[in-house]
């Protein structure tokens, strides 16, 4: 009830004000509650394109939930319109000729529908009394206890999910060890093949060059008249 309290004394504070006359009180539901609905959730238009790492196509809304708007524009009765949570949003943008937020508010129905009346009502609620019989819980004690057996229920799954988490971690820092390693490992090898592979090809290249410097050194001298040194076998 102390829910309900909060709402009443929002809708006592704007009501008892000049404010009220164009004012408007929204209250929506984020869940259920865990209430059975006989009716199938609908198809929704996605608030965006899918990405790669999306789970969810997010293409259908969700269990209804109640929706109230509490102003003197607004006609007691019941709204057949389809709404979802953007439903707000495009009242709001309609209103303000703001842009489009998301596909899914772009194609909302906007809770203006609602809003038709050309002047204001006078039979409105002047006031919303919530006794304190009905604030009072069957048993206050159980306010002032840190904790139930609920609470310490859903604490321990808490502590086996985190164990849970704690071994998937380090199970995948583990892989990644390996895989690290092993790219280690290869990397070092092929730099080690590299190194001596070019070696090699150095010391190939300076005898090269060395053969061929002494041979033109024989050229020169013997058309010079000068018997060339003998080598030594390389």
């Amino acid at each position: 009830m102390k829910g309900e309290k909060l709402i009443a004394d929002v809708y006592n504070a704007i009501r008892s004000q000049e404010l009220w006359k164009s004012s408007l009180i929204v209250i929506l539901f984020d869940e259920h509650g865990g209430f059975y609905d006989h009716v199938s959730p609908p198809a929704a238009v996605p608030p965006a394109e899918k990405q790669e790492h999306d789970q969810y196509t997010f293409d259908r809304l969700g269990v209804r939930v109640p929706a109230l708007l509490v102003s003197p524009w607004v006609d007691k009765r019941v709204e057949k319109t389809v709404f979802d949570h953007t439903s707000l949003l495009k009242y709001l943008i309609d209103k303000w000729g703001l842009g489009p937020l998301g596909a899914r508010t772009q194609a909302a129905n906007s809770i203006g529908v609602a809003i038709q009346r050309s002047t204001p009502r006078d039979d409105t609620l002047p006031f919303i009394r919530v006794s304190q019989t009905h604030l009072t819980p069957p048993r206050p004690e159980l306010e002032f206890e840190d904790t139930s057996e609920h609470h310490a229920a859903l604490d321990a799954f808490g502590e086996f999910l985190l164990g849970e988490l704690d071994d998937v971690a380090a199970s995948a820092i583990q892989r990644v060890a390996r895989i690290a390693s092993f790219y280690a490992r290869g990397k070092n090898a092929i730099g080690k093949f590299l190194i001596g592979a070019g070696s090699r090809l150095t010391k190939q290249l300076q005898q090269h060059n060395q053969r061929r410097a002494q041979m033109i050194t024989d050229v020169i001298l013997a058309r010079i008249g000068q018997r060339p040194r003998p080598t030594a076998e390389r």
